[in-house]
């Protein structure tokens, strides 16, 4: 189904929410999942509460308008942005959304800080629909200060380890033009374009990957 009927034309009520939990799972920004699975010590991935919007809010703030510029219009970043860098709550409380923590910010502070940030879920992002056994990469993002990290590939792991305890054998995602690069790393191939319309006929375009194998020819 096109996602214009999907999202609706007009960013308005319920259109904007479905908007905007089709937006959060488009920009997954990290390229580092080439880099050792290994992390620093310093470095813990656990599961996100809703407390830590302000956290993942910074986060997504950080990454997306700088990674996301080199690939979309001003025009276009100027309606997609306000939508992209806000936390959704249901992920955060679905039990399925996951942050890295890091225990030493640059600064030397001694406080855990959130410095990346993805998860998964059963629906498909904007229609909401369920297919068995296939799972959706949601809403991942990794501080600029902290790229090269492997904390995308960390979460990415994460998230495969939960899904596959939940009976899900495979992952689709709807990548960001500059994302396709991380995800083709974590296995994922391109089968297809999507657009969604921002407001009025300003178009969103958006890349659909999956771990799905080919069918025969």
């Amino acid at each position: 189904k096109p996602l214009a009927d999907t999202a609706g034309p007009m960013v308005n009520g319920s259109r904007a929410f479905a908007l905007a939990g089709f937006l959060a799972t488009l920009a997954c920004l990290m390229p580092s999942a080439s880099d050792p699975p290994a992390m620093a010590p310093s470095f813990a991935v656990r599961l996100a509460t809703p407390k830590d919007a302000a956290q993942v809010d910074a986060v997504l703030g950080a990454s997306y308008p700088k990674l996301m510029r080199e690939a979309y219009s001003p025009e276009v970043l100027e309606a997609a942005l306000p939508l992209m860098t806000r936390s959704q709550l249901p992920l955060l409380q679905s039990g399925r959304f996951f942050v890295a923590e890091s225990l030493c910010e640059p600064g030397g502070s001694e406080e855990a800080q959130i410095v990346a940030c993805g998860g998964w879920s059963s629906e498909r992002p904007g229609s909401g629909e369920v297919e068995k056994g296939l799972g959706h990469l949601r809403h991942f993002a990794v501080h600029p200060d902290w790229t090269g990290k492997a904390l995308g590939r960390r979460i990415f792991e994460a998230c495969v380890e939960q899904a596959r305890q939940e009976g899900i054998e495979d992952f689709e995602c709807f990548s960001s033009l500059n994302a396709e690069g991380f995800y083709a790393k974590l296995g994922l191939r391109t089968v297809g374009v999507k657009e969604v319309l921002l407001r009025g006929d300003l178009p969103f375009p958006s890349k659909v990957m999956t771990t799905l194998t080919a069918p025969a020819s």
